[in-house]
């Protein structure tokens, strides 16, 4: 570092990355700059009151560290303390002066915390690292399968026409968007392409629990199968499994900006591949929500089951989506419980691997059925009989022409010796 900092005299001292009169370029370079972003005003919102004629500046990136030691801070919003240490919101830990140094990032617009790894403390090696590489390929596979499901239950009316069919539509919509933003989220950096992380988050945060609603929405249309309904219009359920994941995600992204205070629980968008940082914030503004939808769901089925089991009633022309929603909640419910406890650990790579299959899993369930192959070759039959027709073989329809004129030929042939032999 260019400078040390006098505690006795000036207790609160601020780490900046680059000198005086100079700040970060778009290749995070030290570079002239006219009018510096970095000033005593950045501090206002800190955690405790800070006396700014005090405040001293000490130049020069962590001491004691490699270049690859350098973090960029990733719980989102910090403040500094008296004694000049980042603190981090989301963290239980202070960054000390030499651990640490601030910068304005002209890409990002705002100003970011850069620290030091603790030398006391080695990060743990990755015990899979090649789980980066596969993972995109594995959910790449899934949407494949998931574009096959939407194919099949979108062309085929009998499919399409059906409530349940309507559903599961809008749930692989949401699930199929869910996974191609995911995929992207993999190659993008989120140091440098600040705006584009939130949105992708906001995008993966918004069809993350849209899924899920539909899933509630499903329940909820077989357990009204053996209830009177005043709300069952797909209209309405629309609304809600649209409208309530995009209230709670717009909810989310307004707290994310909201002023930086300790008793707000800040979901920090910009995480890791682009979703929520920190394991309270997941479970606060995603796991919970999730949560409370599936303990619904569970009640819908034993309401369902108790109803039929004490009338004998039948849930009349929505038979068939029973076995759906079985298998999607089946499905989906084990998801969800496997990605909670998920790690980089090798030996919870099988779990990984089914949540990232999802798609193949929802295809076997909803499309390799006897009940939907019977629709679907019932739909292809009319157009497999013009497709014959049309590409019928030259060969046989010339075949076909030569005999119908010999035919005509030996008719007339016939016709004529008849005629000769009834002469005088």
């Amino acid at each position: 570092r260019d400078a040390t900092c006098d505690s006795s005299s000036n207790p609160l001292c601020v780490s900046k990355c680059c000198e005086d009169g100079l700040e970060f370029d778009e290749e995070w370079e030290c570079t002239l700059t006219n009018n510096s972003q970095l000033s005593p005003a950045t501090f206002l919102g800190s955690r405790e009151d800070v006396d700014i004629s005090k405040l001293q500046y000490v130049y020069g990136f962590p001491t004691g560290c490699n270049e690859d030691d350098l973090i960029v801070h990733e719980y989102g919003p910090f403040h500094l303390l008296q004694d000049g240490s980042m603190y981090s919101v989301n963290g239980s830990h202070a960054e000390l002066t030499t651990r640490y140094c601030l910068e304005y990032i002209p890409d990002m617009d705002e100003v970011m915390g850069i620290y030091c790894t603790p030398l006391e403390e080695e990060p743990e090696p990755e015990q899979c690292s090649w789980h980066k590489d596969v993972y995109p390929i594995l959910m790449i596979f899934s949407i494949f399968f998931l574009i096959l499901t939407l194919g099949v239950y979108a062309a085929v009316p009998n499919l399409r026409s059906r409530t349940s069919g309507r559903c599961l539509i809008s749930l692989v919509t949401a699930l199929l968007v869910f996974y191609i933003i995911q995929t992207s989220a993999y190659y993008v950096d989120t140091m440098h392409h600040h705006h584009t992380c939130i949105t992708m988050a906001f995008f993966l945060h918004f069809t993350g629990l849209t899924v899920f609603f539909w899933l509630n929405v499903m329940a909820f249309n077989i357990w009204s199968g053996v209830r009177y309904c005043l709300l069952c219009n797909f209209f309405y359920f629309s609304l809600y499994a649209w409208g309530c994941p995009l209230l709670i995600s717009t909810i989310t992204l307004i707290i994310d900006h909201l002023p930086d205070h300790k008793h707000i629980l800040k979901p920090n968008l910009v995480g890791e591949r682009c979703f929520l940082e920190g394991t309270k914030a997941i479970w606060v503004y995603f796991y919970w929500v999730i949560l409370l939808i599936n303990l619904v769901n569970l009640y819908f089925i034993i309401h369902v089951w108790y109803i039929v089991y004490k009338t004998n009633k039948t849930v009349g022309k929505e038979d068939s989506s029973i076995p759906m929603f079985l298998k999607m909640f089946l499905i989906m419910g084990v998801t969800w419980i496997l990605e909670i406890p998920s790690g980089g650990a090798c030996w919870w790579v099988l779990a990984d691997f089914f949540n990232l299959l999802q798609g193949v899993s929802i295809f076997i369930a909803t499309v390799c059925t006897k009940s939907t192959y019977k629709e679907v070759v019932n739909w292809w039959s009319p157009y497999k009989s013009k497709i014959m027709y049309n590409f019928k073989p030259a060969a046989t329809t010339e075949l076909a022409s030569v005999s119908g004129s010999t035919s005509s030929t030996n008719h007339g042939y016939k016709a004529t010796e008849h005629s000769d032999q009834s002469r005088p």
